[in-house]
């Protein structure tokens, strides 16, 4: 697995991890771990190369994720479906959010992922839950911290909860929630060229469109004006690189394509209020992992 985290959680938060179990009949569905979190506005995730499939539904708040090379605007009453083996970022909105979620293992669930996913997107809309999802996972935490809960009866609940899913994906499910291609492949662009100078014009220029067009219509699917977005990406890499390296910030400034440390200590303090040395005081101690 491939995992690194800049974690930031409320103290509400929680997690349960399962003992590992070999189910070597292939029809349980194993349970890995699962809570409930109130993810606030430093949180940075990037995973890939895990064998085990997420499901998260957003109660309140929304994010951002890049899966699979596709960007998705994650709003509220919406499941993600995941195949972590995947590459997959994902940081959340100044305003934080919160969900439930699961981790889990089936070689039966490859398949199902990939079938929901061809038929709507990662995220899927949920109609205020009505596939009972949050009330699932808080039945399972119930028997997790009673000491009641099995695999099997996880595996029982879970199964209809995925038929539930199905139903709804093949008959409500009408406009995915990705984006087109041509927003996808600037997204991929900004994410690999953002230490270069990134204009509207260069941007509408590099996807054939025209420049006010762009400017109408990158919200739309991002949640963000065009210069928003990309002044928030280089936020988040800085974020990033001043936990999990020792680059000093004029360093730091250059790699994210700013022009100098004045504008990333200016962004720090519009974002949070704090400089960059400060943030990466707070956070020295905080944990990352990279596993391999």
């Amino acid at each position: 697995m491939k995992y690194k985290l800049i974690g930031d959680f409320s103290g509400n938060s929680y997690k349960y991890y399962l003992k590992e179990t070999t189910d070597i009949s292939g029809l349980l569905f194993n349970l890995q771990f699962t809570g409930y979190e109130e993810i606030q506005k430093n949180y940075h995730l990037f995973r890939s190369e895990y064998e085990s499939f997420m499901l998260t539904y957003t109660i309140s708040g929304d994010s951002n994720m890049i899966y699979d090379g596709k960007y998705y605007h994650v709003v509220p009453d919406s499941l993600m479906f995941l195949d972590c083996m995947n590459n997959h970022e994902h940081w959340a909105n100044p305003q934080g959010y919160k969900i439930y979620f699961i981790h889990v293992y089936s070689p039966t669930l490859k398949n199902f992922c990939k079938y929901i996913q061809s038929l709507a997107s990662p995220v899927i809309p949920t109609n205020n839950d009505s596939i009972g999802f949050c009330d699932f996972v808080k039945e399972a935490h119930k028997s997790i911290a009673e000491g009641t809960f099995t695999q099997e009866k996880f595996s029982e609940q879970l199964y209809k909860v995925l038929l539930k899913l199905k139903t709804l994906v093949e008959k409500n499910t009408k406009k995915p929630l990705y984006a087109p291609d041509y927003i996808n492949k600037l997204i991929l662009y900004i994410s690999t060229h953002y230490t270069q100078k990134l204009t509207l014009n260069s941007c509408a220029e590099y996807i054939n469109v025209s420049p006010t067009y762009l400017e109408s219509v990158f919200s739309k699917y991002t949640g963000f004006p065009l210069a928003k977005y990309v002044a928030n990406f280089r936020f988040e890499k800085s974020k990033y690189l001043l936990i999990t390296t020792n680059d000093p910030i004029s360093k730091i400034a250059q790699n994210v394509g700013l022009e100098d440390s004045q504008v990333l200590i200016r962004l720090f303090k519009r974002n949070l209020g704090i400089t960059p040395l400060t943030y990466r005081k707070q956070h020295e101690k905080e944990v990352t992992y990279g596993k391999e």
